[in-house]
């Protein structure tokens, strides 16, 4: 996905909440961990800010140490297949605490791809039961509607109090939302405001090496207008419920 300076013309319908819910224990949401603490390097899309010395020619952004699979450690590496704008401050992108980070200019998008890999090498590694969270935060200017997707999930979890409309488009599932204020600060899952956890989305992918997803922001471009993804482990919430 190129950046537009147009906005998504999709229309996500409350008739798409409708399917069945099945409520879930809170023991069944928990996974395992997931920490984007540790930034080897940010360079995603080539858009820096590591562009030179040890991080020369390096593209996307490494995360060590994520998760542990059979008790080792295991890296993830998140980059955009395409073109990607991001937010004006490129140095915000990697992560804020145990979370991931990933900024976008107002009215554009990105497709993006993470994979895993044993930690420090290019071997690919298979996640069992992933459980990735993603937040739709407003950084600056005026509110605005986003969409993420994701390819693939196995079910989702969404807030009973959820303010995110979803729709099955292919074999992409599309959660959109207005950005929540991201004046907390959250450095984790446990630290989000009820606002942001309303725009939570926790995707579970049973067996996995690497996860296809994208986000667009809607409207028009806008100086000074940016949004944020951020990415973390599950939501350990009882107030989440499963939906497939």
């Amino acid at each position: 996905m190129k950046p537009t300076k147009t906005a998504t013309t999709a229309t996500v319908t409350t008739a798409a909440k409708s399917p069945s819910r099945t409520s879930i224990p809170l023991a069944t949401l928990a996974g395992r961990r997931l920490s984007f603490a540790d930034v080897e390097f940010s360079n995603l899309g080539g858009q820096g800010p590591d562009t030179a010395g040890a991080s020369s020619g390096r593209r996307g952004i490494r995360y060590r140490n994520v998760t542990q699979v059979d008790g080792r450690e295991v890296d993830l590496v998140l980059d955009a297949i395409g073109g990607y704008s991001p937010a004006a401050d490129v140095g915000a992108n990697g992560g804020r605490g145990s979370l991931g980070r990933v900024t976008f200019s107002c009215g554009t998008g990105a497709d993006l791809g993470l994979g895993f890999f044993e930690a420090g090498t290019s071997r690919a590694a298979s996640v069992p039961d992933l459980r990735l969270s993603f937040v739709h935060l407003r950084l600056s200017g005026a509110p605005r509607r986003g969409d993420v997707a994701l390819r693939g999930p196995s079910l989702w979890y969404l807030s009973t109090s959820t303010q995110v409309d979803y729709a099955m488009r292919h074999s992409f599932v599309h959660f959109e939302s207005l950005g929540a204020e991201d004046a907390a600060s959250a450095r984790s899952v446990e630290e989000l405001t009820a606002a942001q956890r309303s725009r939570a989305v926790t995707a579970v992918f049973r067996q996995t090496s690497s996860v296809r997803f994208s986000f667009q922001s809607h409207g028009p471009v806008e100086e000074g207008c940016a949004h944020a993804l951020l990415l973390g482990g599950p939501l350990a919430d009882p107030d989440f419920q499963a939906l497939f």
